[in-house]
């Protein structure tokens, strides 16, 4: 039995809506029975006329409308539930709440606590990626004096009607324009006070969330921390970018299967509330199971930021089960997604890694049930192994037939039917999750039996965090100068590549040229690399205003007169196989550790207006547990303009940090010393 010590973080409450599922009993009934909730999208979220083809190849368009989705009913249960108005608030913000609200419903005297609330989320509300489009208003009229005079007024009438069905009322357009709403309305629904963020590593967004409030807790920077996953994009074009990799199932997925044909999507929220187990045993808190590690690897100097890799995931599952003495783990909950490469890399990781001689490990994927949730997709992963813990029952997957790879694979096998277990010991869970941008991730979940008396760890002491060195790149004409360095980007995939992740891949060789600390002097594995910026950048904003162009064959009656229309949308990039990467946030700081080996942690900060403060309170926390020696924070100057809604990116200014200990041990000068940095309500304050 593995040594619990006072500041062993444990689950104290949990909650989720998910597809057909708006309560993790639900959620538990589903997986218990093997249910699918995988089908096709509503039509009231998008227009299948539109978007939906039968065939693969058509540029701007889907071959599958199959997702894992919380449907209407769900979303007028939960409105109603929380009494609010279903109207007045998006999918995004009610599955945030209602999540919330169960994890905390087993706290009392809320105000009491400072939380930190630090949610995994890969993308924006979809309202909002409607609403950019919108914004093209202006620019499709001006398209329209360039056509014949003849079809000037019909193409009018067309953008009028579109426009007036479309545009969502004012007060609710006001209530969409950040992701980080869903998390602030969360925090002023329930009166809390401490830090909010979101937290964006792609689909292993929510694990990094997770390691981050734990680091909060441990740290004491909060009393109770509420964390886990949220996700609200199922925009047509979600399903557009998958679809032109060919990573759409047809219908319904099979990961890990032979017969797996690709991937679909889903949605929903996940959200924990975890306390230190000392505290949660004083104040008298249900413990359902204890934390026992979450660890966090890139695969730096990768073939490609979409392709995952055996070394990456290896290096995090050693590092997670570095935690633990020798148990074998009951069961490993897989990143598992359906797709070839991807499923074949981790069947090949994980059969390399487990003991030899030992009984064969059972492994499954929740994303058969419910589809790839992408910024929840890892909490789903954990809060299905909660509630098999609870149950000690391992839930089956009864599509499985053979695995997708071929090979020797002796020591895993997927179960077809419940599994019972039956031990003294405490049950032991691995969960892997995985993202765009290289991203790994490996969390171990612990049962909680009670009887041990947890003992006092000596952490290490608080250091003064120092930069060494810093540099801001504002050229937004960063294209045309940005060859003239070695960063091994071909020539025809650069306009898919967002301004920011270029600014920022200058900006880091500036400062550690400023520094003289030539990049292959560091150690890379204990590097990481954080950017801070708010969701939601150009290339993903200038994807959707692209595809929802096809939105005028909804409201025409002459398709050729739409596909004239839509021809405006050619201004924009026209999707590839590269557009994925360069549309995300998190590739701020994943490109970067691709371009220059960084194989430490990679993420995006969002806290809106405030993304910088967070990102360093994070970037703290992370050296501070000494799990990274140094860090590169990539910090996006960003001005937001409420009338429009958007953001203005003016640069990217990179810091190079360390605490000050390492920076004297390793003879480095140091330009800044930062003391005492904490969060206030008010502020993030720096002493």
């Amino acid at each position: 039995m593995n040594t619990l010590h006072t500041d062993t973080i444990c689950i104290v409450g949990y909650g989720c809506v998910l597809p057909e599922a708006n309560s993790p009993e639900e959620f538990w009934k589903n997986l218990h029975a093997g249910h699918c909730s995988i089908r096709p999208i509503e039509d009231s979220r998008w227009n299948k006329k539109s978007y939906l083809v039968s065939q693969k190849g058509i540029a701007d368009r889907t071959y599958s409308d199959f997702a894992g989705h919380v449907d209407d009913e769900q979303i007028a249960k939960i409105a109603k539930d929380l009494k609010l108005s279903a109207s007045d608030y998006t999918r995004l913000q009610l599955t945030t709440l209602m999540a919330g609200t169960q994890a905390l419903s087993g706290i009392k005297n809320k105000q009491e606590y400072t939380f930190g609330i630090t949610l995994g989320c890969m993308g924006v509300d979809e309202a909002v990626s409607l609403q950019k489009f919108l914004n093209e208003e202006a620019s499709l009229r001006q398209f329209i004096q360039t056509q014949p005079q003849s079809e000037q007024k019909k193409l009018t009438e067309l953008l009028d009607e579109t426009v007036r069905a479309l545009s969502k009322p004012k007060a609710l357009a006001s209530k969409i324009r950040l992701a980080s709403s869903a998390p602030e309305l969360l925090k002023q629904f329930h009166h809390l006070t401490g830090p909010v963020a979101l937290i964006d590593a792609a689909c292993a967004s929510s694990h990094a969330a997770i390691d981050i409030a734990m680091q909060q807790l441990q740290s004491k920077e909060v009393d109770l921390a509420l964390t886990g996953g949220i996700e609200g994009q199922l925009a047509p074009e979600n399903f557009v970018l998958f679809a032109s990799l060919g990573l759409l199932a047809k219908t319904i997925p099979h990961p890990l299967d032979a017969s797996a044909d690709g991937m679909a999507q889903g949605e929903g929220a996940v959200v924990f509330c975890l306390e230190r187990l000392e505290d949660a045993m004083k104040n008298k808190h249900a413990i359902y199971a204890v934390l026992r590690s979450c660890e966090g690897t890139s695969n730096g100097k990768a073939s490609s930021l979409f392709s995952p890799t055996v070394e990456g995931q290896t290096r995090a599952i050693r590092a997670a089960r570095a935690a633990l003495k020798d148990e074998q783990l009951c069961y490993i909950e897989c990143h598992g997604t359906g797709t070839r490469v991807g499923d074949t890399t981790e069947l090949r990781t994980l059969n390399t890694l487990l003991p030899e001689g030992a009984a064969k490990t059972p492994i499954g994927s929740v994303k058969a049930l419910i589809g790839h949730t992408k910024g929840t997709a890892g909490a789903a992963g954990v809060l299905k192994c909660l509630l098999s813990l609870q149950a000690r029952t391992l839930p089956p997957s009864p599509y499985f037939t053979e695995f997708i790879e071929k090979g020797n694979l002796d020591k895993i096998f997927v179960n077809t039917s419940p599994i019972p277990l039956r031990t003294s010991e405490p049950l032991v869970y691995g969960i892997s999750s995985a993202g765009f941008g290289g991203a790994n991730y490996h969390l171990i979940l612990e049962e909680f039996l009670g009887g041990q008396k947890p003992i006092a760890r000596l952490r290490p002491k608080k250091e003064a965090l120092v930069v060494l060195a810093h540099a801001e790149v504002t050229d937004r004409n960063i294209r045309q100068s940005v060859q003239e360095f070695d960063f091994r980007i071909p020539p025809k995939n650069l306009q898919q590549i967002d301004t920011l992740q270029l600014q920022a891949l200058v900006a880091v060789t500036r400062a550690l040229d400023e520094a003289a600390v030539p990049i292959q002097s560091l150690n890379r594995e204990r590097l990481s690399v954080i950017s801070a910026s708010a969701l939601g950048i150009e290339a993903a904003y200038n994807l959707s205003k692209r595809i929802r162009h096809a939105e005028f064959l909804r409201f025409a009656k002459d398709p050729k007169l739409a596909a004239l229309l839509e021809s405006h949308k050619e201004k924009f990039a026209t999707v590839t196989e590269d557009t994925g990467p360069g549309t995300l946030n998190n590739v701020i700081a994943g490109r970067v550790c691709n371009v220059f080996d960084v194989t430490g942690k990679n993420f995006n900060v969002d806290a809106d207006t405030n993304s910088l403060g967070m990102a360093l309170l994070t970037a703290n926390l992370e050296l501070q547990s000494r799990r990274s020696e140094m860090l590169l924070l990539l910090y996006a100057e960003e001005h937001y303009d409420e009338s429009i809604p958007e953001f203005e990116r003016r640069g990217v200014t990179c810091f190079l940090l360390a605490l000050e200990g390492t920076a004297r041990r390793q003879g480095r000068t140091i330009q800044y010393l930062l003391k005492n940095i904490h969060y206030s309500d008010q502020c993030l304050r720096q002493a």
